[in-house]
């Protein structure tokens, strides 16, 4: 399984966990946005692993919209700031390796996911130190450089602490309802590479 794969493959089963967690406002399933989507090979995993669970799933990106993309997931247009959707639109907002990117605009990003959806499940990085920050963006650099091409940060200003981190949810209006960290997302095999305490999850509620 490549690295690609098996994150794919972590994060689709765990978001399930956190989306067993979640109660339907009524029978129709939960809908989902995946903001920050990119190539929505994770998106279409989400929806395949959950189809029991959710009603609809769209993905939402800053890339113009690709003629060769697969038409059966909805994908809108974002221009990193205001999310295109009504109030209370819907139900969960998935944000994965997303915020770092957009770290100046976090606190506006949270005010427009708070706006469209009660809950949203975000995976992202936590920095220890100078050099754990340094390590995270030579990850970015050689992950997402193609990205570059259209406009996207890939060279991130900083990313979270979790005091930081539970500042920001606190002061846009989210609850933590879970966060861990320790996440073994690329597999054993690049363990030493991409240390798990690196990694985590939180499931976020309007409070």
């Amino acid at each position: 399984m490549s690295i690609n794969s098996h994150r794919i493959r972590y994060l689709s089963d765990h978001y399930r966990e956190l989306l067993l967690r979640i109660p339907p406002e009524n029978s129709r399933g939960l809908k989902l946005l995946d903001l920050g989507c990119g190539s929505m090979e994770l998106t279409k995993s989400i929806a395949e692993n959950n189809r029991d669970l959710i009603s609809s799933i769209t993905g939402m990106d800053i890339y113009e919209p690709d003629p060769g993309r697969s038409c059966e997931i909805d994908y809108l247009r974002w221009d990193g700031a205001h999310i295109p959707m009504q109030d209370n639109s819907i139900d969960v907002v998935i944000a994965s390796d997303l915020i770092h990117h957009i770290y100046p605009a976090k606190e506006r990003v949270f005010r427009e996911t708070i706006r469209v959806a009660k809950w949203m499940i975000i995976k992202d990085h936590f920095e220890y130190s100078p050099v754990s920050r340094a390590i995270l963006r030579g990850y970015d650099l050689i992950g997402n450089w193609r990205n570059a091409l259209y406009g996207a940060n890939v060279f991130p200003v900083r990313y979270f602490d979790e005091q930081t981190f539970r500042t920001l949810c606190s002061e846009s209006g989210y609850e933590i309802a879970s966060i861990e960290t320790g996440h073994n997302v690329y597999g054993d095999a690049y363990r030493l590479i991409f240390p798990p305490r690196y990694q985590f999850i939180a499931l976020l509620k309007r409070a």
